[in-house]
C-alpha cells in the first residue's frame, strides 16, 4: 500500500513540475503591439486623472479572442469543443 502511495505522489509531483515549465503557444507580443499598449495606457492614465470613467468610454469594436481547449478526446464527453460551437457561443 505504501508503495502505491509513493508512486502516486511521484506521478503527481512530476505533473506539477511539468506544468511549471509549460507555456502558452501564443507568440510573444511584437514591438508594435507593445508600443500600442503603452499608448493606450497613457490615454487611460490621462483620462483617469481627468476624472473620466475609462471603462465606460471605451468603444473599440470586436476583439479577437483565442481559446485553448484541452480535451481527453475529440468527443463532447471528452471535453472537446468544435470550432462551430465556439463561434456560436454567446
Amino acid at each position: 500500500m505504501q508503495l502505491k502511495s509513493l508512486f502516486l505522489s511521484a506521478v503527481a509531483a512530476t505533473g506539477a513540475i511539468a506544468q511549471l515549465n509549460r507555456e502558452c503557444g501564443t507568440a510573444a507580443p511584437t514591438e508594435e503591439q507593445l508600443n500600442i499598449s503603452k499608448k493606450f495606457q497613457i490615454k487611460e492614465d490621462t483620462a483617469r486623472l481627468a476624472g473620466l470613467e475609462v471603462e465606460k468610454r471605451a468603444t473599440i469594436g470586436p476583439i479577437k479572442v483565442y481559446v485553448h481547449v484541452l480535451a481527453s478526446s475529440t468527443s463532447v464527453s471528452g471535453g472537446y469543443l468544435s470550432v462551430h460551437s465556439l463561434n456560436t457561443a454567446s
